[in-house]
């Protein structure tokens, strides 16, 4: 874990920066709770499948959002995956609406 950590932010959080990595865990936090609170009013209107658990849900937008960034991040070629990004955003969203 530790490794990759350094892999992927380019630095050891370790000291006074450890502060920064948990800011970012606090803003993980209240993302999971935004996007469960936004999937909660969905299934109490009847716009999401009853099957789907909100926690569940938010956790794994949460997951998909952070990847998402990731690949437009290193992505920088026209023809590349960011011509595929609003369609993926599109079948994230509708594969949790009730059919």
């Amino acid at each position: 874990r530790c490794a990759l950590s350094v892999m992927l932010f380019k630095c050891e959080y370790v000291g006074d920066l450890e502060e920064e990595l948990n800011g970012w865990r606090r803003n993980n936090d209240r993302l999971v709770k935004a996007f469960e609170t936004a999937y909660n009013h969905a299934r109490t209107a009847g716009e999401m499948a009853r099957c789907i658990d909100p926690r569940a849900a938010a956790v794994e937008t949460l997951m998909f959002f952070a990847g998402s960034m990731r690949v437009w991040l290193l992505d920088n070629r026209r023809a590349g995956l960011r011509k595929d990004a609003r369609n993926a955003i599109v079948t994230h969203v509708r594969c949790r609406a009730v059919r």
